[in-house]
């Protein structure tokens, strides 16, 4: 199976070219910038592959992924034809008889013992009774038999097991990936080795787990461990081995926090205040009053 390799492949290609040919006058407004710039960052980064000549896409965990596989199954393979290579000397040197004892001595046995036990079995059966003889060879085909069904099915049960082991390795393998792109966690040597420790003692007590039912558990591991790691310490401290860049980095989260704080505050409504009723005065002048009473004398009240 040939495979090749070129530069990552944008997913924001197309919304490039056809940037590229509207008119100069038209230019993108800011919102329209920062939403396209936000889809190219959360969407993943292809690159472009060509596996027995068709070209595919694919993502940088499923190439690591890919490699690894490629590189064990390579292993296997020089090993078993190195096997293959020693066999084929050996049967070179059987197929010689002058180099036939050579093999017996490098195998471990006595080239004149088992001659002689050769011999002395050749004359006990031709010594028998016919019918003895025969039933020795049924027996003798008999254990043959066995022993060649016995073999076969301990090859069959390997070969079984081995596929099982590796479906079980690439499936774990596609597991963990994934689990660690949503968990955050960071995806190094030693992460993949926590949650594999976890699975596999799930596998031991008969608990069917994913990778990821035990990345919380590995994400606690590390949380308790950064705890007791920098509880103890003051803020100088902590600055220094944090490092600036990390100190940053909590600066402008603890920042933000606080922004989004205090936009969810709710400003309580400010009740327009009523005006006091007018109170019209009961007091009345001394020209309203006279004129008051004079309407009363001429009956008009």
């Amino acid at each position: 199976m040939s495979e090749s390799v070129s530069a990552p492949v944008s997913s924001s290609s197309e919304s490039t070219s056809s940037s590229e040919s509207s008119p100069v006058n038209s230019s993108p407004s800011t919102e329209s910038t920062e939403s396209t710039e936000s889809k190219s960052e959360s969407s993943p980064q292809l690159y472009k592959i060509v596996v027995n000549g068709k070209e595919e896409h694919v993502t940088l965990e499923e190439l690591q992924s890919g490699y690894q596989i490629r590189k064990a199954s390579d292993a296997k393979m020089r090993e078993a034809a190195m096997m293959r290579k020693q066999a084929e000397e050996v049967l070179t040197k059987l197929s010689d008889k002058n180099q036939l004892f050579d093999v017996i001595r490098e195998l471990g046995h006595d080239p004149r013992g088992l001659s002689e036990e050769y011999l002395l079995q050749i004359l006990e059966e031709e010594m028998m009774d016919p019918r003895d003889r025969e039933l020795s060879q049924l027996k003798r085909e008999k254990a043959q038999r066995d022993a060649d069904r016995e073999k076969y099915e301990k090859a069959e049960k390997e070969a079984l097991h081995s596929a099982k082991v590796e479906k079980y390795t690439q499936d774990y393998s596609s597991q963990i990936v994934s689990a660690l792109s949503e968990s955050g966690l960071p995806k190094t040597e030693s992460t993949v080795k926590r949650m594999a420790y976890y699975l596999h003692q799930g596998v031991k007590r008969g608990i069917e787990v994913t990778a990821a039912d035990v990345v919380s558990l590995v994400k606690e591991d590390y949380i308790n461990e950064q705890k007791q790691l920098f509880s103890n310490l003051d803020a100088e401290n902590l600055i220094k081995l944090l490092g600036d860049d990390m100190a940053g980095k909590i600066r402008k989260y603890d920042l933000n926090r606080v922004k989004s704080n205090k936009n969810e505050l709710v400003t309580p409504s400010v009740q327009p205040v009523k005006a006091d009723r007018e109170v019209k005065s009961t007091k009345i002048s001394k020209e309203d009053w006279k004129a008051k009473l004079d309407r009363i004398k001429k009956g008009l009240e």
